[in-house]
């Protein structure tokens, strides 16, 4: 199995999954254009194929095809549902690692050997339950499809009807403490995100990058923990005045989506995702500098880049020269950084440094807070935690309360620690712990 990414005339980039022959796979590219392709992003599409190719595995070592098997109007029972759920659960390029290194023949020989670990290596729950459900809902999509004709007959539509339920049941559970989690699991700790900012200076002598990019990744890091945008949003800032106004008296960066009509086609393989809402950012007059002064040098060096109006650009001459920067371009500027400093930026994310602005936000709302109470007489309004939500969301681009909670966590987790800390400080005068008394 393998995935490939056709892009069409218009812009519009759709995953294909291919067989063991190269062959595209007609169940599964067929689910995904009719289906999903009308309602989901690419993001999700590639996803999704992903997932419904460790079925295609799943249907090779069983010898099973669940086409032929629902033609014949049969359908999955309880065994069939518990081996696939199984099979959700398994990392696979791992899990063939793990069975072969078992199956050595000099450990068959010696049965003291030490044969590594015994559970074969397992991802995270989200990731077995978004397998199941796509899994699910792309079973019952063919059996409904190859029967078609029969679906009016009770005994058909209530056998479709009982395997979804059972694929549904078997869904590995993914409760709210899953899904967030510690917050400080999230994301490393907001001084590295600011230590990579102080590393990317291009006047810094320990900058790990090459000097034509360096100007680049120091404005792309400094964009990001000053605006809290994702780095899909980042990578699809264009020229334009639709989105940049860096001149007037307030300068803004407006994060707009894409829209495959009317827009320059995107030349990436894998375009930039943009999941949240439309909106504008302000930045400091400084930062929008930085900008022009980017557009205007660097930018404008890369002859190539005149073609498209992307912000971001590759400057090192080559294939690539000049076009805009991508995923595995971001990746790899981030690989970079790690070898320079691999202990400290072994965790880093993009996602962190959105983190790092949320974290930022709350400690200066609480700094405005103390301000505006220590001098009543100023007037100035002091920002309730409704308010404190509400300008979050619209900062960060989101529409539900929820996608707020995991960014609020880290700074409420700490300011909770410490009250916690204060707590126990204060009960430790009141505790007698047998040995430790203090002489004199």
């Amino acid at each position: 199995m393998s995935l490939i990414f056709e892009k069409f005339p218009h812009g519009e980039a759709f995953p294909v999954l291919l067989d063991e022959q190269g062959c595209p796979d007609l169940w599964v590219n067929m689910y995904l254009a009719v289906e999903m392709r009308s309602n989901c992003k690419f993001h999700t599409l590639r996803n999704t194929a992903r997932n419904l190719g460790h079925l295609r595995v799943f249907e090779r070592i069983s010898g099973k095809d669940f086409a032929k098997i629902f033609a014949e109007a049969n359908f999955l029972e309880p065994s069939d549902v518990k081996d696939l759920r199984d099979h959700c659960w398994l990392k696979w390029r791992a899990h063939k690692e793990f069975v072969a290194a078992r199956n050595k023949t000099d450990r068959l020989a010696d049965p003291f050997a030490p044969v590594g670990p015994a559970v074969p290596p397992r991802v995270e729950a989200p990731h077995a339950a978004a397998r199941m459900g796509d899994m699910q809902r792309f079973l019952v999509f063919v059996a409904e499809t190859v029967l078609r004709r029969r679906l009016h007959e009770p005994p058909i539509r209530a056998s479709i009807d009982r395997m979804k339920k059972m694929l549904e049941a078997a869904r590995p559970a993914v409760g709210r403490g899953a899904r967030h989690g510690d917050p400080f699991m999230q994301a490393p700790e907001p001084k590295v995100f600011l230590r990579a900012i102080e590393l990317a200076d291009p006047a810094n002598p320990a900058n790990p990058w090459r000097s034509i990019a360096r100007k680049r990744n120091s404005l792309m890091f400094k964009i990001l923990i000053a605006t809290g945008m994702r780095l899909g949003e980042l990578l699809c800032l264009r020229t334009d005045s639709k989105h940049l106004d860096l001149s007037s008296e307030h300068p803004e960066i407006r994060i707009r989506k894409v829209r495959l009509s009317g827009e320059p086609v995107d030349p990436r393989q894998i375009p930039p995702g943009q999941k949240t809402t439309e909106r504008t950012l302000l930045i400091t007059p400084a930062l929008a500098s930085e900008i022009d002064d980017y557009l205007l040098t660097n930018r404008r060096d890369a002859i190539p880049a005149r073609k498209h109006n992307f912000l971001f650009v590759n400057h090192r001459r080559g294939a690539g020269w000049g076009a805009p920067v991508s995923y595995s371009g971001w990746e790899t500027l981030i690989g970079v950084l790690q070898r320079a400093d691999a202990e400290l930026y072994e965790e880093v994310k993009a996602h962190g440094f959105r983190h790092t602005f949320a974290y930022l936000f709350n400690k200066r709302i609480d700094q405005h807070n103390a301000a505006a109470r220590a001098a009543p007489e100023k007037g100035q309004m002091i920002i309730d935690n409704k308010n404190r939500e509400k300008v979050l969301m619209d900062v960060m681009g989101w529409t539900s309360p929820e996608s707020a909670e995991p960014y609020l966590q880290r700074y409420l987790k700490e300011v909770v620690d410490h009250v916690r800390l204060e707590q126990m400080e204060e009960l430790s005068k009141y505790m007698y712990v047998p040995g430790c008394e203090v002489t004199e």
